[in-house]
Order: C-alpha cells, then structure tokens, then sequence
C-alpha cells in the first residue's frame, strides 16, 4: 500500500488535484478490498477470537483513512493535505514491524517445539 502511495507522490511536475485523485481513488480501492478480505476473514474465524481480531483491524483501516484523507485535502486545498500520510506511514510501519516480529517469534517457536 505505502509503495503504491509512495510511486504516485513521487511522479514529477503532478499538481496537487490529480495527485489527490490518485490518492483517492488508491484509497477507495485499497479499502474495498481490505473490507472485503477482512470481512470474509473474521466470518471464518471462532468467535472466541473475531473481537480480538477486529481490534487490530481497526489500525490498519486508520492507515487508510490517513490516505484517503490526504488525498481529499489536496483535492480541496485543505485539511492539511500531505500531512495526513505522515500518520499512514507510521501506522504501516508499527504494524509491519510488529508482523514481521511475530512470523520471527512463531518460526522460533515452531523450530524449538
């Protein structure tokens, strides 16, 4: 998704609008798709565990928003613009970071068992 976002804002010589457009239209799309996959997700889950999973969900779709968000405010010339990816990269970041150490911990885990 940050890649994505990242290979629009670095197009040279782009206005503002149609870098919100793409930024927009990025973001619905990413978003449809990331609800529907979610969804199917947590309807396949126990539901002893889809309340836990929905919380994480939550994070990732606030990265989303940020996009979204970002791209509306140069569309508009207002609510800030740019400087709403600055919480969708941070948010990306803790979430791939947390990923990545978890498939670590569980491969460790698996080894050892």
């Amino acid at each position: 998704m940050l890649l994505t976002v990242a290979i629009f804002v670095l197009i040279p010589e782009q206005g503002r609008v149609p870098l919100g457009i793409e930024l927009l239209a990025v973001s619905v799309l990413v978003w449809v798709l990331s609800l529907r996959l979610q969804w199917r997700t947590v309807h396949a889950l126990p539901v002893q565990r889809r309340r836990s999973w929905t919380g994480r969900l939550i994070g990732l779709d606030t990265a989303i928003v940020g996009i979204t968000l970002a791209g509306a405010g140069l569309v508009s010339g207002r609510l800030g613009g740019f400087l709403w990816l600055l919480p969708t990269v941070l948010i990306c970041l803790i979430w791939s970071t947390y990923n990545a150490w978890s498939i670590t911990i569980d491969a460790v885990d698996r080894h050892k068992g």
